[in-house]
């Protein structure tokens, strides 16, 4: 079981209603992805990933590093790791 750490913030935390949450993962046998992850929490993937994809102006991070830069929703996670998710941001 791989246990991964989902840490939301800013307007996503009132929208779910939490601001931290522990997911357990069971891959059968293969290396976790952080497509594994949302799968595990629907209502976050609903507002987070479009089109098969992380969607436009949302900064996924996992363990500190751009989920884009790591492979995006096929990027690894192992047990203990923390994903941090950032939706857009406006400002003026």
């Amino acid at each position: 079981m791989v246990r991964v750490t989902v840490e939301v913030f800013l307007d996503l935390r009132h929208k779910l209603g939490w601001s931290r949450r522990v997911v357990e993962l069971d891959c059968g046998g293969r290396v976790c992805r952080l497509r594994d992850v949302f799968d595990a929490i629907p209502e976050l993937k609903e507002i987070v990933v479009k089109g098969g994809s992380i969607a436009e102006g949302f900064m996924v991070l996992v363990n500190g590093r751009h989920a884009v830069l790591i492979g995006g929703l096929d990027a690894p996670v192992k047990d203990g790791d923390t994903v941090v998710i950032f939706p857009p941001a406006g400002g003026g």
